[in-house]
């Protein structure tokens, strides 16, 4: 090879290194868990309830926080990971028009009011969650064992008994917990992204009633191996499923909207924090058993929730 084209071989070599140093750098979102690990997790929660029954208003604010821990047990040959997830602390506020006010903190509280009875029941409490690399819930185990336990040591019995059953199912069953995650974990997946890649998820959250989620997401920065992601999204119910509750049945009629943001580490996949704010509103038609008799209930919920993350 003469020198000029050695000359021009190395000037392409080097225009070549220039444009990959140029290129968008891209990455995959996924969970990197390794056994040993721990991470402390807290979540709070503020929201303002309105509703309005046969003409009369009623304003509802709350607070909560949950804290828990997770401890990464095992990870097998297929990168899936089995979480031990323990609730350390509870705490809850109520506010209710001009006179109620609750509230129970489970570091200063030993019992909670009547109105927040067996809260207390969840701190100390395990169970285990296998996540796949991509965040998705491959399976919950210990969660019927926690409830039986949770439900001896309230000591409820007949009907009062009955409803703690289906609050724990409710608010914390196993498809409710997979929902919650899928929330959390919607921007994993198998696909490359780089700064500027916008994606989309639609999820369905079920705790009292099934709310289908769409979710936009779009990477915002990245800084070392701190991914941060901005999304926005749309919530709806089925206004025409039929729901049946102890003394009615009901139909929800509940539109609304949400935007959030969310800052991830790479090397392990974990949230370090995230933030939503979400708006809800529209109307619950409470029916007799007959459905001959409606009766409607507007509702408002304003939601502000926070979670950091860290070991």
């Amino acid at each position: 090879m003469n020198k000029k084209h050695s000359l021009l071989a190395i000037a392409l070599i080097a225009l070549l290194a220039l444009l990959s140093a140029c290129a968008p750098k891209q990455f995959k979102i996924q969970l990197h868990l390794k056994p040993g690990s721990t991470y402390h997790i807290t979540t709070k929660i503020h929201q303002h309830f309105t509703q309005e029954f046969m003409g009369q208003k009623q304003d509802i604010t709350q607070d909560m926080e949950i804290g828990y821990t997770w401890k990464v047990v095992d990870v097998d040959s297929n990168g899936n990971a089995t979480v031990e997830m323990t609730y350390d602390h509870i705490a809850i506020s109520q506010k209710q028009g001009k006179g109620t006010n609750l509230h129970y903190d489970s570091a200063k509280d030993e019992k909670p009011p009547k109105e927040f009875v067996g809260l207390n029941l969840l701190v100390g409490k395990k169970l285990s969650v296998v996540f796949t690399p991509n965040g998705a819930v491959k399976k919950v185990v210990g969660l019927d064992e926690m409830f039986k336990q949770m439900e001896k040591e309230s000591g409820l019995q007949g009907e009062e008994l009955k409803r703690y059953h289906q609050s724990l199912t409710q608010t914390l069953g196993e498809k409710t917990l997979e929902d919650q995650f899928a929330s959390t974990f919607g921007p994993y997946g198998d696909t490359p992204r780089q700064v500027g890649s916008k994606w989309s998820s639609d999820i369905t959250l079920n705790s009292f009633f099934p709310i289908t989620v769409h979710t936009e997401y779009t990477v915002k920065s990245l800084k070392g191996d701190q991914v941060v992601i901005e999304f926005q999204g749309t919530l709806s119910s089925d206004p025409d499923q039929l729901y049946k509750l102890p003394m009615f049945n009901a139909k929800y009629d509940i539109k609304g909207t949400q935007k959030g943001t969310m800052s991830l580490n790479l090397k392990d996949g974990i949230p370090t924090d995230a933030s939503v704010n979400q708006h809800m509103e529209g109307t619950i038609h409470l029916l007799d058993p007959t459905g001959s008799e409606s009766i409607p209930l507007p509702v408002t919920v304003d939601t502000e929730m926070e979670m950091k993350a860290g070991k």
